[in-house]
């Protein structure tokens, strides 16, 4: 009798215990969630425990409250961080929004008289935004991607070329020189130029996450040597196009007669077209059937039957006037600064060069020292005329080279290059030429004769025969 009065004082206290600790429960504590149906400790359970097993138990509970409610308010700290990093990035941009913008936008007055007096134009304004990387985010900015340009018509390819272009039907290999590519990259591209009335063929390596470079190698070869391809479609840039055409041989590409389209490190290829003297195509890849401005995706249809586009784009205080007749070569900066001296160096041509260059994810130290190689060899000097394109993700901040020692920050890319080299240039330079990794991105026609003008009305670039 007295062993049953005993533990039932004993049940009693360690009850009141256990109110008293939840009573102490700090108030700033977030409630944790309701687990009573699966922690142990719930009132069915405790009904059923013996004494010593309930005060364990209820300790234990008190720990698991404790840890839920740390764990709930770590997970609505996160919450508010992510929602902060949010409100800071600036919202995504579609092509269809871009499209409206514009169209709402009052469109760029076109000049009827040619001048070279550029004082009314204005300067090129980088778009500010925030980078990823691995250890965060970054201040950033595009400049180029947003420029204004019209097509003012198309051009056929005339002489020995006519009939170098693509015709429905025609087989197209895909390939993965560079960067191995993935299956939705891929599938893109296959679905693509099968919509567009081709028959794509891909590689035999082109998704082989084990492949080697000697793989690489054959399938360029492979698309090059099989005479029912009739164009290489590249998937995706990244590196190590040179390691492949180290292994082509010249005369390979010349008797091969078809185009190669791609961008980016794919600028190698272009650069061993040009000196074989055949055409390729400086354009989106996989992006073509993803996310790219319509218009930049009609003219590439067309360019790659062989049309050939007149560009008309805004101009730029940076612009220095001129007019110039050359082969247009070039592709990524840092691509063709890496060709020079090789067998396959564009920029050693003997005839009169138009240069094009963009690039993606370099400061103004990057930038300026890619450029630096190129004087220094001479490639800027024997230019007849200079397009710059798109700078995207260009980190906004530099330690060493945002100008501050050089009388003033600079305050875009295009700002840098004139001040750092053409101070005082006799050539036609063109800033903002909206071609390179941005979301639009107009198709250039590599190793082609163009006419580059550059005026007080904009920038008119032509391909002539």
């Amino acid at each position: 009798m007295m062993f049953g009065k005993r533990m039932m004082i004993i049940s009693l206290c360690l009850c009141l215990a256990f109110l008293t600790a939840c009573q102490q429960t700090p108030a700033s504590t977030a409630a944790p969630p309701d687990t009573s149906a699966a922690l142990p400790g719930s009132t069915a359970e405790l009904e059923t425990m013996p004494p010593s097993a309930t005060a364990r138990e209820s300790s234990e509970t008190m720990e698991d409250s404790e840890t839920a409610a740390r764990e709930a308010a770590a997970e609505t700290s996160a919450a508010e961080t992510s929602e902060a990093i949010s409100a800071e990035m600036p919202e995504e941009t579609t092509p269809e929004s871009r499209e409206e913008s514009q169209a709402e936008s009052s469109e760029p007055k076109r000049e009827t008289a040619e001048t070279t007096d550029l004082s009314h134009l204005p300067p090129i304004s980088p778009q500010m935004g925030k980078t990823e990387m691995e250890n965060g985010w970054y201040e950033s900015f595009n400049e180029g991607e947003d420029t204004p340009c019209w097509i003012e018509g198309y051009t056929a390819r005339t002489g020995g070329f006519a009939s170098y272009f693509l015709q429905p039907g025609d087989r197209i290999a895909v390939l993965a020189p560079s960067t191995l590519s993935s299956w939705g990259a891929v599938n893109a591209v296959v679905i693509g130029l099968q919509n567009w009335g081709y028959v794509p063929v891909p590689g035999q390596y082109v998704l082989v996450p084990e492949r080697s470079l000697r793989n690489c190698i054959d399938d360029m070869s492979w698309a090059l040597t099989d005479p029912s391809i009739r164009a290489i479609f590249c998937v995706r840039g990244g590196y190590g196009a040179s390691e492949v055409m180290d292994a082509i041989p010249l005369q390979m590409v010349r008797e091969a007669n078809k185009p190669i389209i791609g961008y980016s490190d794919i600028s190698v290829f272009h650069a061993a077209w040009s000196v074989v003297g055949l055409p390729s195509i400086h354009g989106a890849m996989n992006r073509n059937f993803t996310n790219l401005a319509a218009d930049c995706v009609s003219v590439m249809q067309n360019m790659m039957k062989g049309q050939r586009p007149r560009y008309h784009c805004s101009g730029f205080k940076e612009n220095l006037p001129g007019y110039a007749e050359g082969i247009l070569i070039g592709g990524n900066l840092s691509t063709v600064t890496a060709v020079l001296n090789t067998e396959y160096d564009c920029t050693a041509l003997p005839e009169a060069y138009i240069l094009f260059f963009e690039e993606i994810d370099a400061d103004f130290e990057q930038v300026h020292r890619l450029l630096t190689v190129l004087k220094h060899h001479g490639v800027l000097d024997r230019a007849a005329g200079i397009i710059f394109g798109e700078w995207i993700n260009a980190p906004a901040e530099s330690e060493t080279s945002d100008g501050a020692s050089r009388g003033g920050y600079y305050r875009s890319m295009a700002n840098m290059i004139r001040r750092s080299f053409f101070p005082d240039a006799d050539i036609p330079i063109a800033f903002g030429f909206p071609a390179g990794h941005g979301n639009v991105n107009y198709p250039l026609l590599m190793g082609e004769k163009v006419r580059l003008q550059v005026g007080g009305e904009g920038v008119s670039l032509e391909w002539i025969d």
